[in-house]
């Protein structure tokens, strides 16, 4: 019987953990073998409904690492910051599956040329 309440304690203690890890494993899959496209946000965005937490629809031109330019569209889950470079994780299938801000220096050689960054 003892042993039962061991086992038992380790099983509930290792689903409390995976539960805490869930939101950081999400973005991982989210991330990983996408393809990544960088943007500038250049406009404020189209509200996608009236509520004061809605959603903002983007379409902007967005390059990959090697300049080669693709027009995204995609969902940002508050109005983002104008003037603002964001790193796009993209598929095919999925569209757009994750985005993160970045700085000015840490946009690829070729996205700068693209952007006008100097």
């Amino acid at each position: 019987m003892k042993k039962f309440f061991v086992f038992l304690g380790i099983v509930l203690l290792l689903g409390v953990s995976l539960i805490g890890c869930s939101n950081p494993l999400d973005s991982l899959t989210n991330e990983i073998g996408k393809d990544q496209y960088y943007v500038q946000i250049t406009d404020e965005g189209k509200k996608l409904d009236d509520k004061k937490d809605s959603n903002y629809e983007y379409t902007l031109p967005a390059y990959d690492k090697n300049g080669k330019e693709k027009t995204i569209t995609f969902n940002g889950l508050k109005q983002l910051r104008k003037d603002a470079y964001l790193r796009l994780y993209y598929s095919e299938k999925r569209g757009v599956t994750s985005y993160k801000e970045v700085k000015e220096n840490e946009l690829p050689e070729k996205v700068k040329e693209k952007l006008n960054v100097k």
